[in-house]
């Protein structure tokens, strides 16, 4: 499997649009759903991280999330993602999670395997960036 963030978008709405390619390499998946966090800035007084749950359908290229661009800093208060802070940057991280179907045993000829569940992890830097003016 393979997983990645695009460039985030912030919504006038006060939402982001986080999305990134998926290819779970198996043509038998069908669904993954993608937990993430993205942290924005460092250290006690400035981090905040934001989280959210995103899903992939079969056929599609990207899977998808709109979360609130409010989220905890490190020392527990409310704070809100900001376009100015270090020129957008922030860090995404997440795991897909997705269910292969059963399958012939290639062991034991006539037999089936179970459904297996299979995971992923990355972690990256992208940006944020404004909704176009619409």
């Amino acid at each position: 499997m393979t997983g990645k963030f695009h460039e985030l978008t912030l919504r006038s709405d006060g939402s982001v649009e986080v999305s990134g390619p998926f290819d779970p390499e198996r043509r038998d998946v069908r669904r993954a759903t993608v937990f993430f966090v993205i942290v924005q800035g460092e250290g006690q007084a400035d981090m905040l991280s934001v989280e959210g749950c995103g899903e992939w359908q079969q056929g599609q290229p990207d899977w998808t999330a709109v979360v609130p661009a409010t989220g905890t800093r490190a020392d527990g208060a409310d704070g809100v993602l900001d376009l100015s802070r270090d020129g957008g940057r922030v860090r995404g991280i997440a795991v897909a999670v997705a269910m292969t179907p059963s399958a012939p045993s290639i062991l034991d000829p006539g037999r089936f395997d179970p459904p297996t569940i299979e995971q992923l992890t990355w972690c990256a830097e992208t940006r944020l960036v404004a909704a176009a003016a619409s």
